[in-house]
């Protein structure tokens, strides 16, 4: 808040002040802001607002994901052109002016899936999981569910997927913490202090990496800003993984 608060007083304290003010000159924004909404804007807005309707009725009454989710923004998309009064050739120049934004972030997904592939594949993660696994078995019980903790962010270089995560892990983390002398919901809450905590900054991330592409961010700007905040998460979760050993959390 105080962050905001002091960028809104004074803009070019913000870490991407130069990249807003080189996308307002790319896209113009200063020359169109007389531009008046015209009929065919509002159908485009109209057609986008039932869009959005339909979206929450399909994914709650019939279980839609992304494919269908995709599908639906396709339509959208060509169906917006006539509604905005644009021919074929028009549609097809927005199309691929749209399309070049995003070539970057594909790329980006796809690199970050193809590391989980390899550890995978190659049985990386297994063989991270029974080192980790056998060096936590002999630290004390508060360290080692702290030792959890950090076991589970790192995984999560690999593993994004909160549920793949789970299921990975906690097969070997619930006996674990039999074996050291911590329960089993301490065991669980360090996995989710660990998945959640490392998330934001995942340079494997495609949630991650695809929004700082959509948003024109580079990775190590958005890692600097994000790093004190990540390393209070950090050692807020080590002291937070205290007192459920002292108090016996089950």
């Amino acid at each position: 808040m105080l962050h905001a608060a002091r960028v809104r007083k004074n803009p070019e304290s913000s870490p991407v002040f130069d990249l807003d003010q080189e996308r307002r000159r790319t896209l113009e924004i200063d020359a169109r802001e007389d531009q008046q909404m015209t009929l065919g804007h509002k159908f485009v807005l109209g057609a986008f607002m039932l869009a959005l309707v339909l979206l929450v009725y399909g994914v709650l009454a019939h279980g839609w994901y992304i494919t269908e989710i995709g599908a639906l923004f396709l339509g959208l998309g060509l169906l917006a052109g006539p509604l905005g009064n644009l021919s074929l050739a028009e549609s097809a120049d927005a199309f691929k002016e749209g399309a070049r934004g995003m070539v970057g972030v594909a790329l980006i997904i796809g690199c970050a899936r193809a590391i989980l592939v390899v550890a995978g594949d190659g049985r990386i993660i297994d063989v991270l999981l029974y080192s980790v696994a056998s060096l936590i078995a002999g630290f004390h019980p508060i360290v080692a569910s702290q030792a959890m903790f950090v076991a589970q962010g790192i995984i999560n270089f690999f593993v994004h997927s909160g549920s793949g995560q789970a299921a990975l892990t906690m097969p070997v983390m619930a006996p674990l913490a039999d074996v050291v002398g911590i329960s089993r919901q301490t065991a669980v809450l360090a996995f989710q202090f660990g998945e959640g905590w490392i998330n934001p900054i995942l340079p494997t991330s495609g949630v991650t990496m695809g929004v700082l592409g959509l948003a024109g961010i580079s990775w190590d700007r958005w890692f600097r800003w994000m790093l004190p905040v990540q390393v209070y998460f950090f050692i807020l979760a080590l002291v937070l993984l205290i007192p459920p050993f002292l108090f016996h959390y089950h």
